[in-house]
């Protein structure tokens, strides 16, 4: 098949553009009437030279209804698929691509193509052309390079965040535990955990919490994708006095990257500081028996992960509202100024505390 072609020639692609994820996804979400697929594809001498794997999504409120195209599927990063050995050089395969999006400007109002990396030629394309406005900054992927560090205490000195070890000698006296690493397939005992974690969050306060598993669409997709995935790897520390599931990181190795994916610990164990622990006891692991080299920490500006990090990706996004679409100018100006005023009130609720 063109696209898995395409993705195993080009060490670069995210995992999160392979056709095994954003075909899972689809498979999800087809039957939503809202969405419908908007794949671009690219030919030279009866050969597939590149792919943007796109969808258009309808969108609905109060006053009107509004097309945006974006990428498949969700992930932490995405990308188009290009031929790197064409002798065509590929930032003009990209800007072919959009110029065919841009001819089909009819089938929508907005461009919102978000976790396009650094590194991407989206980027390097975007950056030099006069779409260069539209390309935004949204936030940073933190990972680490654990090729940067000789052994486990040499990444100890500069990035233990402070009382793991005694968070970790803790647990131990308290509720003896080891660390077991897993392929299976086992998300659906991993999602009741998430679930409790956030419920847990939200009582002591934490009102931006959320579970990918309580999404009943997320949840068949995250369920699917783990059913196919041959990549899985899953981090738990177990219990020794009644082999329960303290806490876990779940995720896909690629290309020498683990994409933690996913992460909760039992709300019977908030006071330990399991995320703590369980970083430690991965990081550990993989100095010892090593099965990757980066650990990326995936979406979401965190303290905790710039904690355990000594790096990160900048993640851009692409917004282009198409000029004659005036109402999407005015719903976004009135997010905007709704967006600015929370931050005021907040402002001032701190300065009144």
């Amino acid at each position: 098949m063109d696209w898995t072609l395409l993705e195993k020639n080009d060490p670069t692609l995210p995992f999160f553009s392979s056709f095994k994820w954003c075909y899972s996804w689809w498979n999800i979400y087809k039957y939503i009437s809202d969405y419908s697929l908007f794949i671009i594809t690219l030919n030279q001498e009866k050969r597939v030279v590149a792919i943007a794997p796109l969808v258009i999504r309808k969108s609905r409120n109060l006053l009107f209804s509004y097309s945006t195209l974006e990428f498949i599927s969700m992930g932490d990063y995405h990308d188009f698929l290009l031929d790197i050995d064409t002798q065509t050089n590929t930032i003009s395969l990209i800007r072919e691509i959009f110029d065919i999006i841009e001819i089909h400007k009819d089938k929508w109002d907005e461009i919102n193509l978000t976790h396009i990396s650094q590194h991407s030629r989206i980027t390097q394309y975007l950056l030099k052309s006069k779409k260069n406005e539209f390309l935004r900054y949204l936030m940073e992927n933190p990972f680490i390079d654990f090729s940067a560090f000789k052994d486990f205490n040499h990444y100890c000195q500069d990035f233990l965040p402070s009382k793991t070890i005694q968070y970790y000698n803790r647990l131990q006296r308290d509720i003896p535990f080891r660390l077991e690493i897993s392929s299976e397939n086992i998300i659906q005992k991993l999602g009741d955990i998430h679930i409790d974690e956030k419920n847990e969050h939200l009582k002591r306060g934490k009102r931006n919490r959320h579970s990918l598993f309580e999404d009943e669409k997320r949840k068949q997709f995250i369920e699917s994708i783990y059913e196919q995935a041959d990549n899985i790897i899953s981090y738990f520390l177990v219990s020794n006095l009644n082999n329960s599931i303290i806490g876990y990181n779940t995720g896909f190795l690629h290309n020498d990257r683990f994409h933690s994916f996913n992460t909760a610990f039992s709300p019977k164990y908030y006071s330990y500081g399991i995320g703590k622990i369980l970083y430690y006891c991965i990081f550990k692991e993989n100095f010892t028996n090593r099965k990757w080299r980066l650990f990326d920490t995936g979406t979401g500006r965190y303290q905790w992960k710039f904690e355990w990090t000594n790096t990160f990706t900048l993640i851009y996004r692409f917004h282009y509202i198409k000029p004659s679409t005036k109402k999407l100018f005015v719903l976004y100006s009135f997010k905007q100024i709704k967006h600015l005023l929370i931050i005021l009130f907040n402002s001032l609720k701190i300065r009144k505390g």
